[in-house]
């Protein structure tokens, strides 16, 4: 994606967000028109801000605080575990009947 210049038959120029997509230049979105330099840059600026939200996000900032390094190592360390869907699903497993065949991997796998 791409902030483009565009100017109309009027003497006004349009700042668009386009993105190519098989070849052809598509629209993403309109941030306005002006005829005064001064607008004009000033709408590029906000372009480029809109720009930086509508890009995907290509990495994961985890660990930048002492905070987030904490919860990262507590998950590392495997002290959570998953409970909930475990109880919720096995009593699900037991009212069935399936509690009856006695193979650990059996339940795992159900």
């Amino acid at each position: 994606m791409f902030v483009r210049r565009k100017p109309n038959k009027s003497g006004s120029t349009s700042i668009q967000i386009v993105e190519k997509r098989g070849g052809r230049n598509v629209v993403v979105c309109s941030v306005g028109c002006f005829k005064d330099p001064k607008q004009i840059e000033r709408l590029e600026a906000e372009a480029q801000t809109r720009l930086e939200g509508l890009r995907p996000q290509l990495e994961l900032n985890f660990g930048q605080t002492e905070r987030e390094r904490s919860a990262l190592d507590l998950l590392h360390t495997g002290t959570i575990q998953s409970v909930g869907l475990k109880l919720i699903l096995g009593a699900i497993f037991d009212k069935i009947g399936f509690n009856t065949i006695p193979d650990d991997l059996f339940k795992e796998i159900v």
